[in-house]
């Protein structure tokens, strides 16, 4: 019998590691079962835990956590972005940068300064997070011996999935709430990410460690996705206000240079009428 249609080994041997192919797989791909592997992450992570360690996520009964995770980040941008409180946090922070660089030449705009920053925070913000979530990804070293470094990343982004979906939801039903109530709110989501970072790295390394080596692998966890938490948002606001300063400084300098111009510009004498000869 022809072995035409085969499948291929690299696609049925399920003790094969996962390797980059199977990484751009969970990036670009597409699936429709997203839902249902939030929803395992809450109630069985460890089943998920246990796909993440297959190239195919056994056989796509899960949809790659990385996707997951940033299709999450994205609908978070994309809400901040269109619904955006003039009460929010960020917004007042940008505000304050905003005040202390008029100070500098009253002729500057306070609300495009602070339009420009909230616009160059948006575009950095997705950055910021890859940038730092990958790299704790990548350090965390939690998920049992010879754990290769692409299940690493995997297994991560899983554990922070729940964390993050309640987060985003969060976000969606308190953002028009009054500025001191979101302070309220804010402190609250970072135990929030702490609690269920935690609680789902324990229970979905149920297979792989004791319940002792699980606890503290689980605190550890938590306590660095908090951390991040803070750093990924901090480091997006600080670059774009950093940038916007240097905006500031540019027109500042040809605001300087058209007033130099002005005050040095020294009217010219007529030029002598000559009759011809």
């Amino acid at each position: 019998m022809s072995d035409f249609h085969a499948p291929k080994p690299d696609q049925t041997d399920s003790s094969r590691q996962p390797d980059l192919d199977d990484m751009m797989e969970d990036v670009f791909g597409l699936n429709i079962r997203a839902g249902k592997t939030v929803w395992d992450l809450f109630r069985r992570p460890a089943k998920v835990f246990s796909a993440a360690r297959t190239p195919d996520w056994m056989n796509g009964a899960y949809t790659p956590s990385f996707r997951v995770y940033f299709s999450l980040i994205a609908i978070l941008f994309l809400f901040k972005f269109f619904w955006a409180s003039d009460n929010s946090m960020m917004q007042i922070a940008f505000e304050t940068t905003a005040e202390g660089l008029r100070e500098l030449d009253t002729r500057l705009d306070l609300d495009d300064m602070v339009d420009d920053m909230m616009e160059k925070n948006w575009l950095i913000y997705p950055f910021a997070v890859g940038f730092w979530y990958t790299l704790t990804a990548l350090l965390m070293r939690i998920w049992g011996k010879g754990t290769p470094t692409i299940t690493r990343i995997r297994l991560f982004f899983a554990a922070i999935i729940p964390s993050t979906t309640l987060l985003t939801i969060m976000m969606i039903t308190t953002a028009k709430l009054p500025f001191s109530l979101m302070m309220i709110i804010a402190s609250g989501s970072l135990l929030v990410a702490f609690l269920f970072d935690s609680l789902t790295t324990w229970r979905g390394l149920k297979s792989v460690h004791t319940k002792g080596a699980r606890l503290w692998r689980a605190l550890l966890l938590g306590f660095a996705t908090s951390i991040v938490g803070i750093l990924a948002p901090t480091t997006a606001s600080t670059v774009a206000g950093f940038w916007v300063g240097q905006d500031v400084g540019r027109t500042l300098d040809e605001l300087h240079e058209q007033e130099t111009a002005t005050a040095t510009e020294i009217p010219g004498e007529p030029a002598p009428i000559t009759e011809p000869e």
